[in-house]
């Protein structure tokens, strides 16, 4: 699978960034939804939220770079109309332009980055999934790997 095996070092790091960015955006969902939970603790949890996804956006940014051509089916082909908008505006921009907002993080404003997250994080999996199904049936990706 071109898509997984170009990138293979690297993968590992970016979805062990996504399931920490999802795993605090799904406490915050929860913890905004009970209307629970002490202040400092919401401020913590929002800084371990945006660390992750920096982290992420950063590891995702490095593996599009290391796939090159083999990353096009994900930024310009059949699965970058899920990539950007879900992965990266979704996924990344929105709860980051969120978390830096002024004032104390509102619980609306917590429920809708951890929301948008969680969206991000299944957007990601599906178009590395099916996005390295697709890679193997594309022959000049498929060729690429496999002529060196």
């Amino acid at each position: 699978i071109p898509l997984w095996f170009k990138n293979r070092l690297m993968w590992g790091p970016v979805f062990l960034a996504s399931a920490f960015s999802t795993g605090t955006a799904a406490i915050q969902l929860v913890l905004a939804l009970r209307g629970k939970g002490e202040q400092s603790s919401l401020e913590k949890l929002e800084r371990a939220h945006m660390t992750s996804l920096v982290a992420e956006a950063a590891l995702l940014g490095v593996s599009l770079v290391r796939l090159g051509r083999a990353g096009n089916l994900l930024t310009k082909g059949k699965w970058s109309t899920l990539f950007w908008p879900g992965v990266v505006g979704m996924g990344l921009i929105v709860p980051l332009v969120l978390g830096m907002a002024r004032g104390e993080p509102g619980r609306g404003r917590q429920f809708f980055s951890a929301l948008c997250t969680l969206i991000g994080g299944l957007s990601l999996r599906a178009c590395l999934v099916y996005g390295g199904k697709t890679s193997a049936d594309e022959a000049h990706t498929y060729l690429e790997i496999t002529s060196k």
